[in-house]
């Protein structure tokens, strides 16, 4: 499965757009939506559906030489993804969860042992960077995103973006469930530029710049 290739269009979205993303998706936001096409579909090379974190690692389009921050890392699945992408750079990653972060770290243990993937244990609203800056963040199926309207941690995350770096979203919601958790999404996010990214029907994507 390749890297994500993302072409913006300013433009209305069509039918067969609304149907792979959410089907009662509303243009919101200061700036207005974009619909970003040419992104991985959901489904990999040997026709399986391709799991939540592949698809949002690779619509994340990281760069080798990207600092990125994950928000709820779980057991480490994305970030060892990442780290696959990475050279120079590095990845960082917090759960509020101890036992998670021990799976994670043992997951990625040659990662950490090189530097190059970090792993912190807290509430991420609450964390002390210490200056650091990324040019990603992202969260996988974070559900404060969406059940209410996220500012404390968008004030952090806009505080922890490199000056062009992106904050994104990705979420496998329940079935049924898609339109009603992108609306949300999309209206938590409203002061935002938000890219309403189009994958597999059972996946939902936000590229969010800051």
């Amino acid at each position: 499965m390749g890297a994500a290739q993302s072409v913006v269009r300013m433009r209305s979205p069509r039918a067969d757009d609304l149907q792979q993303a959410a089907p009662l998706v509303r243009l919101v936001g200061r700036q207005g939506l974009a619909w970003v096409t040419n992104v991985p579909n959901g489904v990999n090379g040997d026709g399986h559906m391709t799991t939540r974190n592949d698809w949002t690692v690779d619509a994340c389009a990281i760069a080798p030489e990207d600092h990125v921050l994950e928000i709820g890392c779980g057991r480490g699945v994305a970030v060892e993804l990442v780290c696959a992408k990475l050279t120079t750079g590095k990845v960082v990653a917090i759960d509020r969860s101890a036992k998670m972060i021990a799976l994670a770290e043992q997951r990625n243990r040659d990662a950490v042992a090189s530097g190059k993937a970090s792993f912190r244990t807290g509430e991420f609203q609450d964390a002390e960077f210490d200056g650091e800056r990324y040019d990603k963040i992202f969260a996988v199926n974070v559900n404060v995103f969406w059940v209410r309207n996220p500012v404390t941690e968008m004030s952090v995350i806009r505080s922890l973006l490199n000056p062009g770096g992106v904050f994104f979203l990705g979420y496998e919601p329940p079935a049924g469930r898609v339109a009603e958790i992108t609306e949300r999404l999309l209206k938590n996010m409203a002061d935002f530029k938000v890219s309403v990214v189009a994958g597999a029907p059972h996946l939902v994507g936000l590229k969010i710049s800051i």
